[in-house]
């Protein structure tokens, strides 16, 4: 399961490595256990995003602070 949630959602190798190591966290621990359900929330977040996705935006700290400025 692991290798197919890194493969499907085109993890890049840190996210999968933080993956599999949550799911196997999640395989330690009762189906009921508050802390299950926070890791699998993580888990699905991690394979949602759009790790093969990236925008043209540059982040320039100068000229955003420069149209903020300019708002006020």
């Amino acid at each position: 399961m692991c290798l197919v949630l890194s493969r499907a959602a085109k993890l890049p190798p840190h996210a999968s490595k933080v993956a599999m190591k949550e799911l196997q966290r999640l395989k330690k621990l009762a189906p009921m256990s508050p802390e299950s359900g926070i890791i699998r929330t993580y888990v699905e977040l991690l394979a949602e995003l759009p790790w093969s996705k990236s925008s043209p935006e540059t982040l320039d700290i100068k000229k955003a602070r420069q149209v903020s400025c300019s708002e006020k």
